[in-house]
């Protein structure tokens, strides 16, 4: 962007096509403030965004020769008030650099950027919830369209993901949900990028779009994912991985690495009581089974090794549990806030060392939060049931 303007030319041009003196806020330095302060002298109607109905709209050109602000709005202070989508169309005030002669048509290739909220400062605009390929829109006397429906590539309904290249290595993880729930499909790419990881989605997701999601479809792209990553998908009952995948699998809707040895996550909204490990587990990762509300009975099959923090957190409906003798180390709140739990039983042969069972492991409390009192009543009992009262804060044997 230009430092050096003729700002009076400008502001008479504008006056003279009609356009008003809203201003755009030039960040010449990329710090976040507003050093320069430029009068639209153009305007600028996008169609073709029914994808992303109710959203708000931020574009500029390639070159960043044109910034666009909201009509009857201006850039204060570093924010960007933006145009909001209505019936698949939004209308912006642009300013376009070196535009002297609003008779001339003016060609520019632009990048359109779609948020979730109006406002957003520089810091925020490097983060949108999606953006398309470049377009190509003539301006004639200081109005241009463009129909932007194919510019947001990417397979499946990738408009309703919020994503992002968090460490700038080309590759996406999802960061959110916004859509309508139901069935849905990850997609592989987005922008010509793969997606390779699920982050947390309840971070940045619409709380009700998801809660509405019934299943996930994972592609063989995504080598990243946790027992975090759906947390807050309540009505969730089956995540889908292919046999194309090299770094899951699913069984019966329940996702695992793809060795088969360890248990990623266990869906939060799935029927039914009961549920056994399969055999051939070793690792019950961190927040495998994190408010899976509808369990009653789970079933450590022997053989497992090592349960990973947070795995049962929030099971509330899990009275009992049986630790079989193979499992040599416990990490910290595996069974915090399961307050229905009253009777922990150790198998016989059990020897697990006195730090393997990390602190606040077991509940204690109403609230189930973690407490150390089994773990040191543990420590003298070894092998044994360990019991407490409903809500009560002591183990013992």
């Amino acid at each position: 962007m230009k430092n050096v303007i003729k700002m009076f030319s400008i502001i008479a041009l504008a006056v003279i096509i009609g356009f008003g003196v809203v201003t755009c806020g030039g960040d010449d330095d990329n710090n976040g403030d507003k050093d320069n302060t430029y009068p639209t002298n153009g305007r600028l109607t996008i169609s073709g965004l029914a994808a992303h109905e109710g959203k708000y709209v931020y574009a500029e050109d390639s070159g960043k020769g044109f910034f666009a602000c909201q009509s009857a709005n201006t850039n204060n202070g570093g924010t960007w008030i933006l145009g909001q989508i209505s019936n698949g169309t939004v209308t912006l005030n642009v300013w376009l650099e070196g535009m002297e002669n609003y008779n001339r048509s003016e060609t520019a290739n632009i990048k359109i950027y779609i948020f979730t909220s109006q406002s957003q400062t520089f810091s925020t605009l490097q983060n949108p919830h999606a953006s398309s390929s470049l377009v190509s829109v003539t301006f004639a006397s200081g109005v241009g369209s463009v129909n932007a429906s194919t510019a947001f590539s990417g397979s499946g309904n990738s408009s309703d993901f919020i994503y992002a290249d968090l460490f700038s290595d080309g590759n996406l993880a999802i960061t959110g949900y916004t859509g309508s729930g139901g069935s849905v499909t990850i997609p592989a790419s987005i922008e010509g990028k793969p997606v390779t990881s699920i982050a947390t989605l309840s971070l940045l997701s619409n709380p009700t779009s998801l809660t509405s999601i019934t299943s996930i479809t994972l592609p063989d792209s995504v080598t990243s994912l946790t027992g975090l990553s759906f947390s807050g998908c309540t009505s969730l009952t089956a995540i889908n991985i292919g046999a194309g995948n090299s770094a899951y699998s699913s069984q019966d809707g329940i996702a695992y690495n793809k060795a088969g040895n360890q248990i990623i996550r266990y869906p939060e909204g799935k029927t039914g009581s009961t549920f056994a490990i399969p055999s051939g587990i070793l690792t019950i990762g961190s927040s495998a089974f994190e408010n899976c509300i509808n369990l009653n009975s789970i079933t450590i099959t022997s053989g497992v090794s090592v349960i990973l923090r947070e795995a049962f957190n929030g099971c509330t409906g899990l009275t009992s549990i049986t630790i079989p003798s193979t499992v040599y180390g416990i990490e910290t709140n595996a069974f915090s806030k399961c307050t229905g739990l009253v009777s922990v039983t150790f198998a016989t042969g059990s020897n697990i060392g006195d730090n393997a069972i990390a602190n606040n492991a077991f509940p204690e409390g109403s609230s189930g939060t973690g407490g150390n009192s089994l773990k040191t009543a543990y420590q003298t009992g070894k092998a044994g049931t360990y019991t407490r009262t409903s809500g009560g804060s002591t183990w013992a044997k």
